[in-house]
């Protein structure tokens, strides 16, 4: 067969074929190969769009001439450059042993000095590596023959094999198109990628019947950057010009390949999650103000605090005006903030599906068709969901992605069922302005707390949202980045391992614990002291002696239940953080619940605050009794978020 007829070539030390087999393995990402041979050396060098990795294509070629066995072959020179580089990037001298082992390392007269290193724009000046690489013994003739027995043209010439590469150190996609040898330039030895015409074979067009003429390898003259060592920097520049004229006037077609695959947008991610993460705090603070607003007022009117306790009256009034006073400027700002929000993730949408569209190669959604999807008001639900669940599908691809893929689904799901409901409160919201009944104008009150609960419940429903965007957006950016990194493998430096977990599943984690309890306990101390200044304003106001203050307070019941729910909610803080550190949340919030109920009955029962043992006993009794449950609400909710 032609393909085998190419091994054979190689065997015998033919340049041109093993430069063929070379660009072969290699073409899907850009790279090629140009050989020449000079005496016993064999020089390569190896062009991309981006400098080739230099340990992934020595481990590449070393195995690869192992496997070849050229007895005439005893030193490889590889060379990794940039296209229309003057000059490489680094240059490898591999020393060959026939049947054994091999051998990288500076070889025997060659120096730093023989090679001037430039590195590439963003690259750190390095030296050459000159010291011997140790690599492990190859069962050359086993794996050789093993393929000299496959029945396909492909498995013929696998000579070059990027699945002997170690998984972690080099992750690449298979070829999708075998490359043919008349696709080799015989003068120039220049890549010009074709469509196949036909699934048949092609032959090439070198005369194959006679190969003991090919038995010496000879030289070949058109290359002279091969027979003699690269110029140095200063003579390369000069003629940076001329040569780059020549390469545009022989350069192929465009290709698309790897390389050429838009950067991540990385800063710009980093922007639009801390906006969001802004965003939900502003949305925080203003749902705590629409509970507050609403719980007064149905305190006041439910309890008719405006004949039986003036004082707690005065109070909420305060509260609530604190409240407005700090939530105002935000609620002004919270609309540009949401419109910054959505110019920031169109942009972000864009250069995302720029980067998608290159990296995968039948990616359907277009940059501009995937912001024209997000801003059309008709179609937008559909556009949210359809972009998304493309990108989930795609990377469900990759099995390290499934798991990745399942949660963007539910994301997607939540966001466009968050967005209905937004949908129908304001629907709902212009049909009750619309609708005057007699209820509305016989009870006033009534109208007013449903009032109150509706915007209660847009304002959980913007809080919902807005943390749901966020994830969403986290979610995919997670999944392309990690898709990024493992099919652009070739082109990126290798990365460090990352550090080992110090906490192992099902060992208590104290820290988490402390860390809540001293949380729990900080805002506790924080929110008495805040509701004991400004009732004592009130009572202050309201002419009530000092010394009386503290009496009337534990008398209120209207305050202590007041004081009971910020515990609750302080206490919850605690098992939501807790939850946060720790390996098994809900488990370790029921710890904390534990550790600040003996906390509180040991406060109890000591003299250290002696004011406690004058609290009603139904307060002292729900208190402890609460401690457990609003740890685990905690807990609880962030295991919820974690589940979205």
């Amino acid at each position: 067969m032609a393909q085998h007829s190419i091994v054979k070539l190689a065997e015998q030390g033919e340049p041109r074929a093993i430069a063929f087999l070379l660009t072969r393995t290699l073409q899907k990402y850009g790279i090629m190969a140009r050989a020449n041979l000079k005496g016993n050396c064999l020089k390569l060098l190896l062009e991309g769009e981006q400098v080739p990795h230099q340990t992934t294509m020595v481990k590449l070629v070393s195995r690869g001439m192992q496997k070849l066995n050229v007895a005439a072959i005893q030193t490889v020179k590889l060379y990794g450059r940039k296209l229309d580089a003057p000059v490489p990037a680094w240059r490898q001298v591999i020393k060959l042993t026939p049947n054994s082992s091999f051998s990288a390392g500076s070889g025997v007269g060659s120096s730093n000095s023989d090679l001037p290193y430039r590195s590439s724009p963003g690259m750190a000046e390095v030296e050459p590596k000159t010291e011997l690489l140790k690599v492990e013994t190859l069962k050359t003739e086993a794996l050789y023959s093993q393929h000299s027995k496959a029945e396909t043209p492909e498995s013929d010439t696998s000579i070059f094999q990027l699945d002997d590469l170690d998984p972690e150190t080099m992750i690449l996609l298979p070829v999708e198109r075998p490359l043919q040898f008349e696709d080799l330039d015989p003068d120039a030895l220049i890549l010009y990628p074709l469509e196949p015409e036909s699934s048949e074979i092609l032959t090439p067009d070198l005369d194959l019947t006679d190969s003991s003429t090919l038995a010496a390898p000879t030289t070949d003259s058109t290359f002279p950057e091969l027979d003699n060592e690269f110029p140095d920097a200063d003579s390369a520049a000069d003629n940076a010009a001329d040569s780059t004229a020549d390469s545009d006037a022989d350069a192929p077609a465009p290709v698309r390949t790897l390389a050429k695959v838009p950067k991540l947008p990385k800063r710009l991610t980093f922007c639009l999650l801390v906006w969001l993460g802004l965003q939900i705090g502003m949305n925080t603070l203003i749902l705590i103000y629409a509970l507050l607003g609403a719980g007064s007022f149905a305190l006041y009117a439910g309890l008719d605090l405006s004949n039986t306790n003036q004082p707690f009256a005065s109070l909420l009034s305060v509260v609530v005006s604190i409240a407005d006073f700090i939530v105002t400027p935000v609620d002004r700002f919270g609309i540009w903030g949401t419109l910054i929000a959505i110019l920031l993730t169109l942009f972000w949408v864009h250069r995302l599906h720029a980067t998608l569209k290159g990296l995968f190669e039948h990616y359907p959604i277009s940059p501009k068709g995937a912001v024209w999807r997000l801003v059309l008001p008709i179609i937008h639900l559909w556009g949210v969901w359809t972009t998304f669940f493309t990108l989930a599908a795609h990377l469900a691809t990759r099995d390290s992605l499934k798991r990745l893929s399942l949660d963007l689904r539910r994301l997607t799901g939540w966001f466009c069922l968050l967005l209905l409901s937004l949908i129908a409160w304001y629907g709902y919201r212009l049909w009750t302005l619309n609708t005057v009944t007699t209820a509305t104008v016989t009870n006033p009150t009534a109208d007013t707390v449903r009032s109150l609960g509706l915007y209660v419940a847009k304002d959980a429903i913007f809080w919902l949202l807005s943390l749901t965007w966020f994830r969403l957006i986290y979610a995919a950016w997670r999944g392309t980045r990690t898709a990024y990194r493992e099919i652009m493998a070739p082109f990126l430096p290798p990365r460090s391992e990352p550090r080992l977990k110090r906490t192992k599943a099902g060992v208590i984690n104290i820290t988490a614990i402390l860390l809540g309890g001293g949380a729990s306990l900080l805002s506790l101390a924080a929110f008495n002291c805040l509701l004991g200044l400004i009732a004592t304003i009130v009572f202050i106001n309201n002419g009530l002696r000092p010394e009386s203050i503290l009496p009337t307070f534990f008398d209120s019941e209207s305050l202590l239940m007041l004081a009971l729910l910020g515990s609750f909610l302080c206490i919850g803080l605690g098992g939501f953080l807790t939850a946060h550190l720790a390996e098994k949340g809900l488990a370790h919030a029921l710890g904390l619940g534990v550790f600040l109920t003996f906390i509180g009955l040991a406060l109890q029962q000591s003299a250290l605050f002696p004011v406690l043992t004058e609290l009603p006993f139904w307060f002292q009794t729900a208190s402890m009794v609460l401690i457990i449950p609003a740890a685990l609400v905690g807990g609880g909710l962030r295991h919820w978020l974690k589940t979205l």
